[in-house]
């Protein structure tokens, strides 16, 4: 018996040179719960609302921020830090204070504004070594973790073979994304897990080419949250449509109605009523 809370792309294990832009296509839809969230809290809990706030405003507010960052050279703060934080608030509804927190001082360290906490520098003269980056700790709220080795040596290493693909295709494809479907995750690249396996030259031995159902002992639980910008619900949707499509009953889907990554970030009390049901009675239904 088992529950899968993480259902990611699994079309890149078995598809050839498939660069998916399918975990960014709920990516605006889970910013948009946060502009809704920050407008309703109002200043008092989210720094970059005012008393009359709509989620129209907010996300202006976020995207003049964006624009400000281009045209404001002499400060290091760049878009890709600001869109970094906006893409943390996607993922992570429970530090959405902290984000609007951090983005309010973004906007006073741009526009000088008294009190600000960084200093003013030539954005040239700022060096980041990216070998560093790689090896300090990262933390769980660190958007940079992802660009660990380990993300590439996983995803690439299990993921099927690339054939005929360029860089410069994937960053054509990185255009594509921020121009049609996300301009704030399109930019940053974090999505594409496999975007680069074309240059990772070591392959798993064992690797799973199946694309039926293995034939499982018990129904799995796989539980898809509604706006996910890492594991999004299609992938959780694809993977029990590929479980039962040998006729018998191997998995359920429990579409968990939240924001953020994992059903974690956002509690339901209906969701854990279905997991004990699973464990205590091995009842398997979808919800």
């Amino acid at each position: 018996m088992a529950v899968c809370d993480i259902i990611g792309l699994p079309d890149v294990f078995i598809t050839p040179s498939i660069h998916s832009t399918e975990s960014v296509q709920d990516a605006d839809m889970a910013l948009q719960k946060f502009y809704d969230a920050c407008a309703s809290a109002g200043p008092d809990l989210c720094p970059i609302a005012t008393s009359n706030s709509t989620d129209a405003t907010v996300r202006k507010w976020a995207n003049d921020l964006i624009d400000a960052a281009h045209a404001k050279r002499e400060t290091y703060i760049t878009p890709t830090w600001i869109r970094s934080e906006l893409s943390t608030a996607a993922r992570r509804p429970t530090r959405w204070q902290q984000s609007a927190q951090q983005l309010q001082t973004f906007h006073n360290d741009i526009h000088n504004v008294e009190g600000s906490s960084v200093v003013t520098r030539k954005r040239s003269t700022l060096h980041v070594d990216p070998l560093s980056l790689k090896k300090r700790q990262a933390s769980a709220d660190d958007s940079l973790a992802i660009f660990t080795s380990a993300q590439f040596a996983i995803w690439c290493g299990d993921a099927a073979d690339e054939t005929g693909v360029t860089t410069t295709a994937v960053l054509k494809d990185f255009i594509w994304v921020t121009r049609n479907i996300s301009p704030i995750e399109g930019p940053l690249g974090l999505p594409y897990a496999t975007a680069f396996c074309h240059l990772w030259e070591s392959r798993a031995i064992e690797r799973h080419y199946h694309q039926g159902s293995p034939g499982l002992a018990n129904p799995v639980l796989i539980i898809g949250n509604t706006y996910d910008v890492i594991t999004p619900l299609v992938s959780a949707r694809k993977l029990v449509g590929r479980l039962n499509s040998v006729g018998t009953r191997q998995a359920a889907l429990i579409q968990h109605d939240g924001s953020g990554h994992t059903s974690l970030e956002m509690n339901s009390v209906c969701t854990y009523n279905i997991i004990r049901s699973y464990f205590t009675d091995g009842v398997v239904s979808s919800a």
